[in-house]
């Protein structure tokens, strides 16, 4: 697998697993998605999380997750 991929401002749904997060200075996700991409998604003020049909914030995320992404 080659290194994780940063996705352009693209209409784009993934689903995958959460490989690693990063929620220092510029917060960030990276997924290992259902088709073997990684990629990393931005976590900004634009950035809506639910857990379990409830608004969670990026704190509640744990690598190895199921998530889907929804990204605009």
């Amino acid at each position: 697998m080659q290194g994780a991929e940063t996705l352009p401002d693209t209409d784009l749904k993934v689903t995958g697993i959460i490989a690693g997060l990063s929620l220092g200075r510029r917060p960030s996700m990276k997924v290992l998605a259902d088709n073997g991409s990684e990629l990393t998604f931005e976590i900004n003020d634009r950035t809506f999380i639910s857990l379990d049909g409830q608004e969670a914030f990026s704190s509640d995320l744990k690598p190895g997750q199921t998530v889907k992404i929804d990204a605009r």
